[in-house]
């Protein structure tokens, strides 16, 4: 069975089913539409292509307080983003301090 470009696997109970990829705009207006403002804010402050690349695959953006944690899936992403992006973050989501963590499984290829 060959994956689709978009898709990601998850082991329940024991069989593998197969869930399309979403983006993180389409999953914040969802499940944090709080951050979809500030979301579209930092869409306007760097070039649509490093949005689409780093930004909008990211698996998770949390907001507490003056603190961004930032999670993506690719350890190179995570330090593109930190090296080009976090002022832009700060000032899209207005806060201080911005953490940014790779999450990696056995499945990612």
């Amino acid at each position: 069975m060959a994956a689709e470009k978009n898709e990601f696997f998850s082991l329940k109970a024991s069989h593998v089913t197969a869930v399309t990829f979403t983006t993180l705009e389409e999953r914040m207006v969802f499940h944090h539409s709080e951050l979809v403002d500030s979301l579209m804010n930092l869409k306007t402050k760097i070039q649509e292509h490093d949005y689409e690349k780093y930004i909008n695959c990211l698996i998770s953006l949390r907001k507490h307080g003056d603190k961004l944690l930032v999670i993506t899936s690719h350890a190179m992403h995570k330090t593109i983003i930190e090296g080009r992006f976090l002022q832009p973050i700060k000032e899209a989501f207005h806060v201080s301090d911005v953490r940014i963590v790779s999450q990696t499984s056995q499945f990612n290829a």
